[in-house]
């Protein structure tokens, strides 16, 4: 039989209490909070209490705002990569070719 995980630390508990205004903070009262976050079906709330729990070594709030704010800098990287393809990718398409049965290029 599996052992039941630690119990949730201070972090994982004030993450719970503020997440999506409170809707997963019936997390805090689980057996197994493992097991809770494979049927929350909120990914971004089950990234944040994994992130945030003992056995990833995250002890204080210093390291848990640092976990978050390296998260917010991977996801603003990605949100700016997106916006410029969302950009680009708004523009009409010419189609042109270079000579017959030459390469075909598409222009945006």
């Amino acid at each position: 039989m599996n052992k039941p995980p630690p119990p949730l630390n201070t972090i994982q508990i004030e993450v719970a209490k503020s997440y999506a205004n409170g809707d997963f903070s019936d997390i805090v009262e689980s057996d197994d909070w493992r097991r809770y976050l494979t049927t929350c079906g909120d990914t971004l709330f089950s990234f944040l209490m994994m992130e945030f729990s003992p056995g990833e070594d995250c002890e204080n709030v210093e390291t848990a705002l640092a976990r978050l704010q390296r998260a917010a800098d991977d996801i603003e990287i990605v949100f700016d990569h997106l916006a410029a393809l969302a950009e680009v990718m708004s523009r009409p398409i010419t189609q042109t070719t270079t000579s017959a049965g030459g390469p075909h290029e598409l222009e945006r």
